[in-house]
């Protein structure tokens, strides 16, 4: 039975180093203190999604949920880490051309 996708448990299991790339692509979390932040604090990230313009925070609503399912369909996702198929969907994901790109 497949879990059901929530965002903060995304953001609790995906490696803050690929969020952060993700979520600058989008021009959003600069300001967020990556290199000082715990692998599972994620309010604050949570909390600059919630923040960012309604056209990119519809996008990032997306994407994370899209990824979440690929992963989660190879049973790969797992809390806290990142295996390859994951990473490689995340990074997938960033490849792509954002609007106004």
């Amino acid at each position: 039975m497949p879990r059901q996708y929530s965002t903060k448990t995304f953001l609790r299991q995906a490696p803050n180093s690929l969020l952060r790339r993700y979520l600058q692509k989008h021009e959003i979390g600069y300001d967020l203190p990556w290199d000082h932040l715990p692998e599972t604090e994620i309010d604050v990230i949570f909390k600059t999604i919630q923040a960012a313009p309604e056209t990119m925070r519809r996008r990032i609503d997306r994407d994370l949920p899209e990824i979440y399912e690929m992963a989660d369909e190879g049973g790969i996702l797992e809390s806290g880490g990142c295996k390859a198929f994951f990473c490689h969907r995340v990074k997938e994901s960033l490849s792509r051309k954002s609007p106004g790109s």
